[in-house]
Protein backbone atom coordinates (compact mmCIF):
# COMPACT_ATOMS: atom_id res chain seq x y z
CA UNK A 1 0.00 0.00 0.00
CA UNK A 2 1.12 3.48 -0.84
CA UNK A 3 2.54 5.91 1.74
CA UNK A 4 -0.09 8.79 1.38
CA UNK A 5 -2.95 6.05 1.48
CA UNK A 6 -1.64 4.90 4.97
CA UNK A 7 -1.71 8.58 5.87
CA UNK A 8 -5.14 9.20 4.52
CA UNK A 9 -6.44 6.15 6.77
CA UNK A 10 -4.71 7.38 9.14
CA UNK A 11 -6.48 10.61 9.16
CA UNK A 12 -10.15 8.91 8.74
CA UNK A 13 -8.71 6.98 11.77
CA UNK A 14 -8.03 10.37 13.59
CA UNK A 15 -11.59 11.90 12.57
CA UNK A 16 -13.31 8.87 14.02
CA UNK A 17 -15.90 8.85 11.33
CA UNK A 18 -16.88 5.70 9.41
CA UNK A 19 -15.59 5.54 5.90
CA UNK A 20 -18.80 6.27 3.91
CA UNK A 21 -19.32 9.37 6.47
CA UNK A 22 -16.00 10.81 5.56
CA UNK A 23 -16.44 10.35 1.83
CA UNK A 24 -19.71 11.88 2.12
CA UNK A 25 -17.97 14.76 4.07
CA UNK A 26 -15.42 15.20 1.59
CA UNK A 27 -17.86 14.74 -1.31
CA UNK A 28 -16.73 11.25 -3.10
CA UNK A 29 -18.01 8.11 -3.95
CA UNK A 30 -17.66 5.93 -0.62
CA UNK A 31 -15.85 3.46 -2.69
CA UNK A 32 -13.00 6.07 -3.19
CA UNK A 33 -12.35 5.60 0.27
CA UNK A 34 -12.94 1.68 0.32
CA UNK A 35 -10.71 1.49 -2.77
CA UNK A 36 -8.09 3.56 -1.11
CA UNK A 37 -8.26 1.54 2.25
CA UNK A 38 -7.32 -1.81 0.54
CA UNK A 39 -4.68 -0.28 -1.67
CA UNK A 40 -6.19 -0.97 -5.24
CA UNK A 41 -6.06 2.44 -5.78
CA UNK A 42 -3.97 5.43 -4.98
CA UNK A 43 -4.88 8.78 -4.12
CA UNK A 44 -5.41 11.18 -6.68
CA UNK A 45 -5.18 14.78 -6.51
CA UNK A 46 -8.51 15.36 -6.27
CA UNK A 47 -9.09 13.43 -3.20
CA UNK A 48 -6.01 15.92 -1.54
CA UNK A 49 -7.48 18.89 -2.51
CA UNK A 50 -10.53 17.75 -0.78
CA UNK A 51 -9.24 16.91 2.29
CA UNK A 52 -7.33 20.03 2.66
CA UNK A 53 -10.42 22.36 1.55
CA UNK A 54 -12.75 20.23 4.27
CA UNK A 55 -9.97 20.37 6.71
CA UNK A 56 -8.02 23.84 7.33
CA UNK A 57 -5.92 22.21 9.94
CA UNK A 58 -4.75 19.23 7.97
CA UNK A 59 -0.86 19.95 7.29
CA UNK A 60 -0.77 19.48 3.55
CA UNK A 61 2.54 19.01 3.69
CA UNK A 62 2.41 15.88 6.19
CA UNK A 63 -0.72 14.49 3.82
CA UNK A 64 1.51 14.43 0.49
CA UNK A 65 5.04 13.41 1.68
CA UNK A 66 4.92 11.98 5.87
CA UNK A 67 6.92 14.93 6.99
CA UNK A 68 6.22 17.37 9.89
CA UNK A 69 3.15 16.43 11.92
CA UNK A 70 -0.80 16.08 10.48
CA UNK A 71 -2.07 18.94 11.95
CA UNK A 72 -0.58 22.09 10.61
CA UNK A 73 1.29 24.84 12.58
CA UNK A 74 1.12 27.30 10.06
CA UNK A 75 1.00 30.54 11.71
CA UNK A 76 0.10 32.02 8.30
CA UNK A 77 -2.59 30.38 8.00
CA UNK A 78 -4.03 31.35 11.65
CA UNK A 79 -3.18 34.64 11.30
CA UNK A 80 -5.15 34.95 8.26
CA UNK A 81 -8.20 33.28 10.02
CA UNK A 82 -7.89 36.29 12.59
CA UNK A 83 -7.52 38.81 10.12
CA UNK A 84 -10.79 37.57 8.14
CA UNK A 85 -12.72 37.64 11.53
CA UNK A 86 -11.05 41.04 12.80
CA UNK A 87 -12.52 42.60 9.06
CA UNK A 88 -16.37 40.82 10.21
CA UNK A 89 -16.20 42.73 13.61
CA UNK A 90 -15.24 46.06 12.09
CA UNK A 91 -17.64 45.70 9.55
CA UNK A 92 -20.19 44.74 12.49
CA UNK A 93 -18.80 47.47 14.53
CA UNK A 94 -19.63 50.46 11.74
CA UNK A 95 -22.76 49.47 11.45
CA UNK A 96 -23.29 49.52 15.10
CA UNK A 97 -21.99 52.72 15.30
CA UNK A 98 -23.76 54.06 12.09
CA UNK A 99 -27.27 52.69 13.92
CA UNK A 100 -26.47 54.28 17.39
CA UNK A 101 -26.20 57.76 15.19
CA UNK A 102 -29.58 57.37 13.76
CA UNK A 103 -31.29 56.20 16.89
CA UNK A 104 -29.13 59.29 18.47
CA UNK A 105 -31.28 61.82 15.92
CA UNK A 106 -34.46 59.90 16.95
CA UNK A 107 -34.19 60.64 20.41
CA UNK A 108 -32.99 64.36 20.03
CA UNK A 109 -35.88 64.77 17.62
CA UNK A 110 -38.37 63.21 20.40
CA UNK A 111 -36.39 65.31 23.45
CA UNK A 112 -36.72 68.29 21.28
CA UNK A 113 -40.59 67.40 21.44
CA UNK A 114 -41.22 67.39 24.89
CA UNK A 115 -38.45 69.83 26.17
Amino acid sequence: MEAINRRVLEFLTQTGLSKSEFAKQLGVSPSVISHVSSGRNKVGLDLVQKMIASYPNLSANWLLSGIGSMHSTDNNEAFRAVEVELEALKADYFKVMGDMKILKRRFDALDALFN
